[in-house]
């Protein structure tokens, strides 16, 4: 399908013009809240946004007075698992909802004649046939490549402290670890109500009467009951801030970040506040096999079958000219070269020119 194709069939007739933001700075994940007790409570709330993992995502935002928020994710980390929360007092009275979009409208991309093979092309494609699965034999030297993501580090980086476990004599249970290892931690215990804060040894600050912001591999743990089993040969690394920490529309006593080994902490909260979902993300960037030869013995015993020379997906026509140098294979014949774009003002280009192999 050609980029005029596409083009045509895609004119204002046939898209849905669902009212939507530009998703100019990132992805936007948005939903909207509502509160079972009074339906007018649903202005101002606040929601986190966490993608846990090892490069984990964590985001807070409030709701506008129609009860909507949304989240601009970032590029990094790019993880399909999300979970949603409602961070307020009351938040047993909440629902939370993702908005959902409807797919690309596609239909009208289709094959405008019918397309036969006829008994000419046997042999042919007897020959692609053998050349695809010779090409196949050494896939391995010649396969494309996903790009990988760079390093996302957390929010709070470089403020943290960090307590690596392992450099210390292991205690099995979260409050051996806090007294004996972790001096800027302490726990409370109040009506059976089991609470973290962050003591900040350095300056000596009136209680602050906020909670602190406890992060299980990006997890946040509004009820930090659940830690109180948390087995602690599955966790590798404490990391700390102390002191009030903005974030977003919320302030925190400080950050208590559990790291685990597995990166697969799940938590135990259940309830109409809090949402486990898969989102989409962008696919992986690929970086297309590109044959070379002018490291001749790399390849000197390696036989060439290509019949698709060069694949760019991704090409930006910054000045007039632009040079695109490729090797030939093996099989002799017409080749085709394709080009199909857009310019910067949505204008489709689509060219085409052949050359013969001999």
């Amino acid at each position: 399908m050609s980029s005029f194709d596409f083009a045509k069939s895609n004119t204002e007739d046939n898209l849905d013009l669902t009212t939507f933001l530009p998703e100019l700075r990132g992805e936007i994940l948005s939903g909207t809240i509502k509160n079972s007790k009074d339906p007018n409570q649903i202005a101002d709330k606040n929601i986190s946004l966490s993608l846990p993992g090892k490069d984990f995502a964590f985001k807070i935002v409030k709701t506008n007075q129609d009860g909507k928020f949304s989240f601009i994710l970032d590029k990094n980390p790019n993880y399909s698992n999300a979970i949603v929360q409602v961070v307020e007092n009351d938040k047993s009275d909440y629902t939370l909802e993702i908005d959902k979009y409807d797919a690309y409208n596609l239909s009208e991309l289709k094959q405008n004649e019918e397309f036969y093979l006829t008994a000419d092309y046997k042999a042919s494609l007897e020959e692609r046939s053998i050349a695809n699965q010779v090409e196949n034999a050494y896939y391995h030297l010649k396969k494309d490549s996903i790009q990988a993501n760079p390093k996302a580090f957390p929010f709070f980086h470089p403020l943290q402290k960090e307590y690596i476990l392992d450099n210390y004599t292991r205690f099995p249970t979260l409050k051996e670890t806090t007294i004996e290892i972790v001096k800027e931690m302490y726990y409370r215990e109040e009506n059976k109500n089991f609470t973290l804060h962050v003591r900040d040894i350095n300056h000596d600050l009136n209680f602050f009467s906020e909670p602190s912001l406890v992060l299980v591999d990006g997890l946040l743990v509004q009820n930090t009951n659940e830690l109180i089993d948390l087995k602690m040969n599955n966790i590798s690394k404490v990391s700390l801030v102390p002191g009030i920490y903005f974030y977003g529309p919320m302030a925190f006593d400080g950050i208590i970040s559990f790291t685990t080994k597995d990166d697969d902490y799940s938590t135990k909260e259940k309830g109409s506040y809090i949402l486990k979902t898969e989102i989409q993300r962008p696919l992986g960037k690929i970086i297309p096999f590109k044959q070379d030869y002018n490291s001749v013995s790399k390849y000197d015993r390696i036989p060439d079958y290509r019949y698709q020379l060069l694949w760019e997906p991704e090409l930006s026509l910054e000045e007039k000219e632009k040079t695109i140098s490729f090797f030939t294979s093996d099989v002799p014949g017409q080749y085709e070269i394709n080009l199909e774009g857009f310019t910067k003002n949505g204008v489709p280009v689509s060219l085409k020119e052949s050359f013969e192999v001999k």
